[in-house]
């Protein structure tokens, strides 16, 4: 159960660092390509890039194979003018898989793109209602 409960919260750092776009917000002194960012960001950054590579690295072969495949297709139907079906992409994959790191991965991708397709940030009912789906499961 402990390795479990380490695994989802690997899963919702992985999550949460796929949804994020972009490490810098503003340009420095019009140079292209070079981003402002203050020394605490960048070190926020660097400690979440070490936390998902530690999590996928804890994944087996086949875990680690879906995640590419998942990232692969979500690539490739944003980039072909179908990010709407993204969300429904999710939602099929949740219901075909048991795994439960996979789950939680998927599961934490989904209330970041439904808040975005809401127009709202993620909400701490969507995340709450995720945990108790994911504890339950855990019984």
């Amino acid at each position: 159960m402990k390795n479990r409960t380490m695994i989802t919260a690997a899963l919702a750092t992985l999550a949460l660092g796929m949804a994020s776009v972009g490490f810098g917000a503003a340009q420095s002194g019009g140079t292209p390509g070079v981003y402002a960012q203050s020394s605490g960001a960048a070190n926020g950054h660097r400690i979440a890039r070490q936390a998902r590579r530690a999590m996928f690295k804890s994944l087996n072969n086949d875990e680690r194979t879906a995640v590419k495949q998942i990232l692969m297709i979500e690539r490739a139907l944003r980039q072909s003018d179908r990010g709407s079906e993204v969300i429904g992409f999710y939602q099929d994959t949740l219901k075909r898989t048991s795994s439960s790191a996979l789950r939680g991965l998927i599961e934490m991708r989904l209330v970041r793109l439904e808040g975005r397709a809401k127009g709202n940030p993620v909400t701490l009912p969507m995340l709450e209602q995720n945990l108790s789906e994911t504890l339950s499961r855990l019984r």
